[in-house]
């Protein structure tokens, strides 16, 4: 069944270092409020069908969300361990910031991997770990900013696939690389929308199964990375369409 908080009241957690948290089916109405939900340990969260006006900060080793509304600017970390995958289904109403922090390199964090992710305003998504980070239909209403940061590895690490871009569109890269790939089709960027490189982008960025469908102009300039030596590399296509 379906449950609901109190305006004032809040749902908070000790030390949850093993087992799963999940919290289905709920609203929380009252946007004053701060969750926290920080998992620690092998401890997994699970968010789905909640319409959560908090502005929450999620953590957890495995963190998954689907389904959900997400109302005030919230904060989602994936602290790695097991692979993650969300189906899909959310939508941002404010900004958010997602982050995989992980350090390995077995797993995988995945988002949208079946339906529609509504990002309605500013969005930062960011790896700063070795483990990839998927990022799949999403639908990016507002400017959205993708990273990697990750210096652990040259290999993929941000991978984008079926996603559509209405807004601006920033690339940021000192190290491994960040891919768009084949999924279902092309991912699209819309005739309002820009593409753009941070001021000294120095990974590695394949654009391939990508489609503009405007004539903004786009300036990829890349540079190496002065602090590893790395040479920057540039791949455009197969299936590129600018």
């Amino acid at each position: 069944g379906s449950w609901s908080l109190a305006s004032g009241k809040n749902i908070s957690i000790g030390t949850f270092s093993a087992g799963t948290l999940t919290i289905r089916n709920l609203t929380q109405s009252d946007n004053s409020i701060n969750m926290r939900l920080a998992l620690t340990g092998t401890g997994k969260l699970v968010l789905g069908n909640n319409s959560i006006s908090a502005k929450l900060y999620a953590s957890s080793n495995q963190l998954t969300f689907s389904a959900t509304r997400f109302l005030s600017a919230d904060t989602l970390i994936y602290t790695g361990g097991n692979n993650a995958t969300s189906a899909g289904g959310n939508y941002f109403g404010s900004t958010v910031y997602i982050a995989n922090t992980y350090t390995g390199t077995n797993y995988h964090f995945t988002l949208g991997s079946s339906c529609v992710d509504t990002f309605t305003t500013t969005t930062t998504i960011a790896t700063t770990g070795n483990t990839s980070l998927d990022v799949a239909n999403g639908l990016f209403l507002g400017a959205v900013t993708l990273r990697n940061s990750s210096t652990g590895t040259l290999s993929d690490r941000l991978f984008i696939w079926d996603c559509t871009f209405k807004g601006a569109l920033t690339l940021d890269g000192i190290f491994s690389a960040i891919k768009f790939k084949n999924g279902t089709g092309n991912s699209l960027i819309d005739s309002s929308a820009t593409l753009s490189l941070v001021s000294g982008y120095a990974g590695q960025l394949t654009l391939s199964y990508i489609e503009q469908r405007g004539s903004n102009a786009i300036n990829l300039n890349m540079s190496t990375n002065t602090s590893t030596g790395n040479n920057t590399i540039l791949t455009i296509g197969p299936n590129a369409i600018f």
